[in-house]
Order: C-alpha cells, then structure tokens, then sequence
C-alpha cells in the first residue's frame, strides 16, 4: 500500500514538473500551434536582423512576456511618445494603421475614438474628458486570435547588438498576432544616446568605447536620442527627431 501511494506521488510530482517546462508565454509548448506562433517570430526576429541569429531564444517568460490586452500596448507605447514631445497626430495615424492590418480592436472601440477625438485637438491630453462614446470594455470583441507578446530578453546584450554600433539606452519590441488572418505586427521603439550617435555618424570609421562616451558625456548633455521612421514631418522641430523605430506588418 505504501508502495503504491509513493508511486502516486512520484507520478503526481513528475506531471506536474512537466507542466511547468511546458508552459509558456504563447501557451502549452506541446501545442502544435503553440510552437508555430513562436516559430513566427523568431523567423521575424532573423528577417529584420539579418546579421543575428535568434534561433537559440527559448519560449520561456525571460525571453518573452504576454501583453494581456491591447488596451495596456497602447497606453504604454503612447506614454512613452508623449514624454518624447510626440504629437497626437503621429499616435493616432499609428494606431489606425494597425488596426486596419491587425483588427486589433473593434472599428467602433471607445479607445479608438478616444484617440481620433485627441489626436484633432492642441494640447487635448490636459481635457478630462477624452470620449463622449460609451465607456464600455473592447476587450471581449476582440478577436481571440489576436494576442501580443513583448521581446524582452534577459541577456541585455541581444538588444545592445541589435542597434551596433550606437549605444543603446533603452528598447521595446512587440508583436501582435492575429492567427485569423495571418498576420503579425512587429512594432518597435529604440533610445539611443544622442552623444555616441552624433559621434559615430561624424566619424563611422572610428569605434567607441563605453568608457570614452562618458569622459565625453561628462562636459555635455547626453540626452537619448531617437530616430523615427514611422512618419516624416518637415514641419516637426529637430528635438522630436528622437526616435529610432518601426511598424511592420
């Protein structure tokens, strides 16, 4: 008898084991289909940096997290274009964009309609009042293909590799999925540090070191600087030229 409840237990202890390695950001790993979103955005990964190779990344939560709405992606990517000085215009023109490929939230979505009534007015993120449209959650009509991860590797080196030979002060990468219609969204944003970047432009043939940067930087203002190829607008002032980024679809 205590034979068999040993080997119970074992084999309660052993399942449970294997369903902690099975689990991932993108579902049980013993999915088909599971393995194959990942799959996708590794291949993405190697296609829009060809001079690296990710095909070593593990599905596992220190290389990749799971944005639980659409809602969170947008407040996040848009705060931080807001602290850049970024101009409504340019948010709002993202957003419609994806949506119109990705149907990432319902035509009619309140966040949406929000975001078109701000991006019409000057200085509208100081009004209380964002919507007249009914404040309900767009959550549930969302496509339940669509999910989104966030590339965040725990070895901090990949992403410093990714923008060589700049320095890199901060990054985000996310990938928006929408199994239905086949589709995936890799939308990016990179900070690189204004002093080394006018540095290695100024001289591309000369290498840098982290430890010149920052004699450098002691006798000037080393704010991040960012380089945007999400839209082009003559009429932006330099400071707002700040930002390395893309959206691919």
């Amino acid at each position: 008898m205590q034979g068999s409840n040993l080997s119970s237990s074992l084999l309660d202890d052993s399942i449970e084991d294997t369903s902690a390695i099975d689990e991932s950001p993108f579902g049980p790993l013993k999915n088909v289909s599971t393995r194959k979103t990942f799959a996708y955005l590794i291949a993405i990964l190697n296609t829009t940096y060809p001079d690296h190779d990710f095909s070593n990344l593990q599905p596992t939560t220190e290389n990749f997290d799971r944005v639980e709405s659409p809602e969170l992606l947008m407040d996040r990517f848009n705060s931080i274009m807001i602290s850049l000085g970024k101009k409504e215009d340019l948010l709002s023109w993202v957003w419609d964009t994806i949506n119109v490929y990705m149907d990432l939230f319902p035509s009619r979505s309140p966040k949406l309609s929000a975001q078109a009534v701000n991006s019409s007015r000057k200085n509208s993120f100081t009004s209380g009042t964002m919507s007249t449209s009914p404040k309900t959650d767009p959550s549930p009509n969302l496509d339940p293909g669509c999910k989104i991860y966030e590339f965040s590797p725990s070895d901090q080196s990949i992403l410093e590799d990714l923008n060589h030979p700049y320095q890199t002060s901060w990054s985000y990468y996310w990938f928006i999925y929408n199994k239905k219609k086949k589709r995936v969204c890799f939308l990016y944003l990179t900070g690189l540090n204004r002093l080394h970047y006018s540095q290695v432009n100024e001289n591309p043939d000369r290498a840098y070191d982290n430890d010149e940067i920052d004699r450098t930087s002691k006798n000037d203002d080393s704010d991040d600087f960012m380089e945007e190829d999400l839209e082009q607008d003559d009429d932006e002032d330099d400071d707002n030229d700040d930002v390395m980024g893309d959206l691919e679809i």
